[in-house]
């Protein structure tokens, strides 16, 4: 009686296996099934991704744009903002005391204005885990040594001095990994203010060479001359997206008619003019 029992179940045993099994072309359909699953699923999370990176950017932006704005009204200007004398022009401090910055945060070696104008839109700690340009740097570290200039922190008294850090380093860089740019953080006048564009460089505002200033007007003092062409408040930040090339300097634009807050065409850049 054990012996056919156990037979009985051997046999039903048997007979389920090879219902179960799966032919080669069942098999070879599956797969197909399976990778075309599969794509579609990668390619819906890159466009996702894609999707997030831009949103991020765009949210750090805004945070980036209240950041130098509170530095600027702490500090009474902008990081970097290099063609107007004041405590934050490093020149100025580097031929008075010598250079004060610590550790990978120097100054360039060079005193020439456009030297400085470079410095401050590279990259500190090339090299580093902590990607961000110089001037966007000033948000978070204090850009003198803290001892010899302790006068530059917040006064109460004078309600004047650096009161950061006013943004973590995390947000210096944007959703692709590239450093936000603060462009021409000089020119942070009002919307009734234009200056001349220089004579033979395009893209750049002319000096004047005795008082080593931008030659801006007002509108309210009268008709401005042809050339007064360039707004006085085009502070940017920018985004270089996803490729990571800057492609909207101020020589990408017609500075008579176009507008220097949007992205030249077949540019990835994502810009923010901090005073519109």
């Amino acid at each position: 009686m054990r012996r056919l029992l156990f037979n009985r179940l051997l046999s039903f045993s048997a007979g389920r296996q090879s219902q179960q099994g799966f032919t080669l072309i069942e098999i070879l359909l599956v797969i197909t099934l399976l990778a075309v699953i599969s794509v579609a699923a990668l390619n819906a999370f890159e466009g996702n991704e894609d999707q997030a990176r831009f949103n991020v950017t765009r949210l750090e932006m805004v945070e980036l744009q209240k950041a130098l704005l509170q530095f600027r009204r702490d500090n009474r200007e902008l990081p970097c903002r290099v063609y107007r004398d004041g405590e934050y022009n490093p020149f100025d401090f580097e031929n008075a005391y010598g250079n004060q910055f610590s550790g990978s945060y120097l100054f360039p070696s060079d005193t020439d204005r456009d030297d400085w104008h470079t410095w401050c839109q590279s990259q500190a700690n090339s090299g580093g885990a902590d990607k961000a340009s110089h001037a966007l740097l000033m948000l978070n570290v204090f850009p003198y040594d803290a001892a010899a200039h302790s006068v530059l922190f917040w006064d109460r008294t004078r309600q004047i001095g650096w009161n950061g850090p006013y943004i973590s380093k995390e947000a210096l860089t944007d959703g692709w990994g590239n450093r936000y740019r603060l462009l021409d953080p000089e020119l942070d006048y009002n919307q009734t203010v234009y200056c001349q564009e220089h004579a033979t460089v395009t893209g750049q505002l002319a000096i004047d060479g005795t008082t080593d200033l931008y030659n801006c007007q007002s509108v309210t003092d009268g008709a401005l001359p042809a050339d007064y062409i360039i707004p006085g408040n085009i502070v940017r930040l920018v985004s270089t997206g996803e490729n990571g090339v800057l492609e909207s300097a101020s020589d990408e634009y017609d500075l008579a008619t176009d507008d220097m807050c949007v992205p030249p065409a077949g540019s990835d850049d994502l810009i923010l003019c901090l005073l519109r």
